[in-house]
C-alpha cells in the first residue's frame, strides 16, 4: 500500500492530525519516518486501526510535493508582495512624520509672529521706538 503524511492521513481517515500523532504516539497506529524525517504511515495501517477510508484514491507523493511546491511559489509571491507593501506604507508614515514636523516648525514661528505682533501694537509706536508703553 502507498505511504502518506500525517495531513493525508487525517484528511483519508476524516480525523485531526492531533488524533492521528496520539495514535502513533500511544503505539495504536504504526508510522515510520522517511529520508527527511517527516513520519508516513501506511494506508493499509490507517485502515486497520480506522476503518474504512473516505477515498479510494491516494494522492501520489510527487503529487503532493508539486502542489506543496505550487503553494511554497505562491505564498513567496504573496511574501514578497506584502513585504512591498509595507515597505510603502513605512515611506508613507516617515514622509508624513516630516510634514508634520514641518508643520509643527510653522506653527512655532507663526505663534512667535503673533506674540512679538500683539506686543507691539500694546506698546504702541512711541513704546516700541523707546521700550515704554504707551
Amino acid at each position: 500500500m502507498a505511504q502518506v503524511g500525517l495531513s493525508e492521513a487525517a484528511r483519508l481517515v476524516g480525523r485531526s492530525r492531533s488524533t492521528i500523532h496520539r495514535a502513533v504516539k500511544s503505539g495504536d497506529l504504526s508510522a515510520s519516518r522517511d529520508a527527511k524525517g517527516h513520519r508516513t504511515i501506511d494506508t493499509s495501517e490507517l485502515q486497520r486501526v480506522f476503518g474504512a477510508l473516505q477515498t479510494d484514491t491516494v494522492t501520489n507523493e510527487s503529487e503532493t510535493h508539486d502542489a506543496t511546491h505550487d503553494e511554497t511559489q505562491e505564498l513567496r509571491t504573496r511574501v514578497a508582495f506584502l513585504e512591498a507593501e509595507i515597505k510603502a506604507k513605512n515611506e508613507l508614515i516617515e514622509t508624513l512624520r516630516e510634514n508634520l514636523s514641518d508643520l509643527r516648525t510653522r506653527l512655532e514661528k507663526s505663534d512667535e509672529l503673533i506674540a512679538s505682533t500683539i506686543t507691539q501694537k500694546r506698546l504702541g509706536w512711541f513704546g516700541s521706538m523707546f521700550g515704554k508703553r504707551s
